[in-house]
């Protein structure tokens, strides 16, 4: 084998290497993505944010946290006394208690 035929053979198992190496590189990413939401999620957070969070709308989480009565504190809170106060979620407790009830 002639030299410019090894170094066209060593560039193209190079290019392979790399495009393999991109991958799994964008593969941790969206790990290290899936963990950091995972990890937020364990926080208190707006019901508008947790509701995007899972693709639901606000209403609709607020619907479920009543009707099946889930517990105040745990799952959710409201910030102030009054009756508009936001109310805010803690989204991993709130996937427990569908899980577990």
């Amino acid at each position: 084998m002639e030299l410019a035929e090894l170094e066209r053979i060593a560039n193209a198992n190079i290019l392979e290497e790399i495009a393999a190496l991109k991958e799994t590189v964008t593969a941790l990413q969206s790990t290290i993505q899936n963990i950091d939401i995972a990890a937020n999620d364990c926080e208190w957070m707006a019901l508008s944010l947790a509701a995007s969070r899972i693709g639901k709308k606000p209403s609709a989480i607020y619907s479920r946290i009543k009707r099946e009565k889930m517990p105040e504190g745990l799952v959710w809170k409201k910030v102030g006394g009054a009756r508009n106060s936001p109310i805010y979620v803690n989204l991993a407790k709130y996937r427990e208690y569908l899980i577990n009830s």
